[in-house]
């Protein structure tokens, strides 16, 4: 072959193993490049795990501290006798619940029921182990007079402590009924000369005449509401003078008996099915 052609040849293959070298090194830079990234990534990610690991024991050391300084309050803190009758709670992606149902057998003064219901919240914020949530987000607990309480009938209470979250509270709410808590610790007495459980039954008839009227005027008139109301009127009007008979009371009696029924969270009747 012509020394001219086999040094442009040559020149060739020179050129071409250069570009190779080239090729060679870029895979190597990429290489290494990409071992650099990783071992990079594998840091951030070592040291992602590290603060929430830190942040995880310093979040439960808090929280042990919390306890801790809550059970020592609470050690310290005078509250009432009390049975606890009812612990419900509710865990939902929605909420995270507890209710409570409470009784005092002795009548407690209006500051020792408001500590007796922040003591109790205090212990149930701080419970944990939840699903969904790690304290409760919603609480609420009700203080009932022992004799009195009814688990079918709960609205007399004597105190209670309401909080949720989901509806901005940033605080419990308490509130103390002064007429319930005067009125069922009182000592059954003769009044308008009727024994108590003589005006017991005269309020749980007067309710059920209520709940009778009401049935009947709807049944009457369902697709009307004004004739249903004036039916209603008529109807409790009706037996109400026919229960003042009945029972020969007059009508301001029977209005006391019926204020009375209510603070003291006298049984009531069943409410009746709708009608068909």
């Amino acid at each position: 072959m012509p020394e001219i052609l086999t040094s442009g040849y040559e020149g060739l293959d020179a050129r071409a193993a250069v570009l190779v070298g080239d090729q060679l090194a870029d895979v190597a830079a990429a290489r290494a490049q990409r071992r650099q990234e990783r071992l990079e990534q594998e840091r951030i990610a070592a040291e992602a795990a590290r603060k929430a690991e830190e942040e995880r024991v310093a979040r439960e050391a808090a929280e042990a501290r919390a306890k801790a300084e809550a059970d020592a309050q609470a050690a310290q803190v005078a509250v009432p006798q009390h049975r606890i009758v009812l612990d419900e709670p509710l865990d939902t992606p929605g909420k995270t619940q507890v209710q409570l149902h409470v009784t005092v057998e002795k009548q407690p003064s209006e500051d020792d029921l408001r500590t007796l219901l922040l003591w109790l919240f205090e212990g149930v914020k701080n419970r944990s182990g939840f699903e969904f949530r790690a304290h409760p987000n919603a609480i609420y607990i009700f203080v009932y007079t022992a004799s009195r309480y009814d688990p079918n009938q709960t609205g007399g209470w004597i105190g209670r402590i309401a909080y949720n979250e989901n509806s901005g509270d940033t605080k419990p709410q308490v509130d103390i009924s002064d007429l319930r808590l005067d009125a069922q610790f009182q000592k059954e007495t003769r009044k308008f000369g009727l024994s108590e459980d003589q005006r017991k039954k005269i309020f749980y008839e007067a309710v059920g005449l209520e709940d009778k009227a009401s049935m009947e005027a709807g049944k009457k008139y369902p697709n009307d509401l004004k004739r249903q109301s004036e039916e209603c009127n008529r109807l409790r009007e009706m037996y109400r003078k026919q229960l003042l008979r009945k029972f020969k009371i007059t009508k301001e009696v029977e209005f006391q008996i019926g204020l009375e029924g209510i603070a003291k969270n006298w049984p009531m009747p069943p409410v009746p099915p709708p009608p068909d």
